[in-house]
């Protein structure tokens, strides 16, 4: 063989084996991150309702307006009189607001899924993660139009307890998913309700007033950045108790809601037992009302532009029925001493006597 065909020869073997090289570590490539999604391409915008189901039950939320609602059908009211945007509140007393943190929690958790590892294609062993058609946490996705994007269940925990096995319906790919997303999945209806009463950013309110069953009643002005008691005294108010006041009013969280229809008379509002006024810088006002206790021991609360009855105990009811002119009241300053005044002089000693 001449020299030039060698060379030729060699020079092929080497692109031939090159291209395998590179075939090799292009098969190796690691895929991105986009492919590994569960869902891939889908946002929370995309995403207009959710269904969770286990062996406890089924509970289905859906988007209504800006808000999402466990259970289905809402109707519009006005915007917040604090400046925030028109809410849109459930129109029946079995429909409640979501929970904000819990709906947060599944949406970013639906996006963000992705397949971590898989574990197992074996339909047998489906069983064996609690991914199969029995066992495991059902999560379906809806869109906008209502169609289905998917699905997938959630199986039972990883071997490291952070994490968990998940399969989407109709494939038989089972995966390790890190996160343990499964807690951010349940099918409790009751914690899905949003037991927020009353919430409020507190540099808008400028005056609060404080309402007691026996008439005895306590109210607040914020002139400027300052604020006083107006009644039933004159005078300035601590910092420290008026923020406090205002840091709980800005947000009450109730423990429960009222599952059973209430009247106002039943509910103990017709003679509440204390009654909290806010009113803002806009001049609309936010009501707070206290009423009678039910069997359980839990005052009964409503607020305006709610729907339902709150339940809360005997710490949130006192916050507000233990306010007192007295707890508000600014004590004056002691009179500062001036150090240039004279002193008196010490008087001098006695002399001592001589005996003769």
């Amino acid at each position: 063989m001449s020299g030039k065909k060698m060379i030729f020869a060699i020079g092929t073997i080497i692109v031939a084996v090159l291209v395998i090289v590179i075939g090799e570590q292009l098969g190796k490539k690691k895929p991105s991150e986009k492919s590994l999604l569960f869902f891939p391409g889908l946002t929370e915008k995309d995403i207009s309702a959710f269904e969770i189901s286990d062996s406890n039950g089924k509970v289905k939320i859906q988007r209504k307006g800006d808000i999402w609602i466990v259970g289905s059908g809402s109707e519009a009211t006005p915007a917040s009189p604090i400046g925030g945007a028109a809410n849109v509140v459930p129109s029946a007393k079995s429909e409640f607001q979501a929970d904000s943190s819990s709906l947060v929690s599944v949406l970013e958790k639906v996006v963000a899924i992705k397949k971590d590892q898989l574990i197992s294609t074996n339909p047998e062993k489906q069983s064996l993660f609690e991914v199969d058609s029995t066992k495991g946490v059902l999560v379906e996705i809806l869109d906008q139009s209502g169609k289905s994007r998917g699905s997938f269940r959630i199986g039972k925990n990883g071997p490291d307890h952070s994490s968990c096995y998940v399969r989407t319906t109709g494939s038989n790919e089972v995966y390790m998913v890190g996160g343990n997303i499964r807690y951010s999945f349940f099918t409790d209806s009751k914690r899905w309700r949003d037991k927020t009463v009353l919430k409020f950013e507190q540099t808008a309110a400028k005056s609060i007033s404080i309402m007691k069953k026996d008439g005895s009643k306590v109210v607040l002005s914020k002139d400027s950045t300052t604020w006083s008691i107006k009644e039933p005294i004159q005078s300035p108010a601590k910092a420290s108790e008026v923020q406090s006041i205002l840091s709980s009013l800005s947000r009450v969280v109730a423990s429960d809601i009222d599952s059973i229809a209430i009247e106002d008379t039943a509910g103990g509002f017709a003679n509440p037992e204390c009654a909290v006024a806010v009113t803002f810088s806009n001049g609309t006002i936010k009501n707070l009302i206290f009423g009678s206790k039910n069997a359980a021991g839990q005052y009964h609360v409503k607020a305006d532009g709610k729907a339902h009855v709150y339940l809360v105990g005997d710490y949130e009811f006192n916050k507000y029925n233990d306010v007192t002119a007295d707890k508000l009241k600014e004590e004056p300053a002691p009179a500062a001493v001036d150090s240039s005044a004279a002193v008196p002089a010490a008087p001098a000693p006695a002399a001592k006597k001589t005996k003769k």
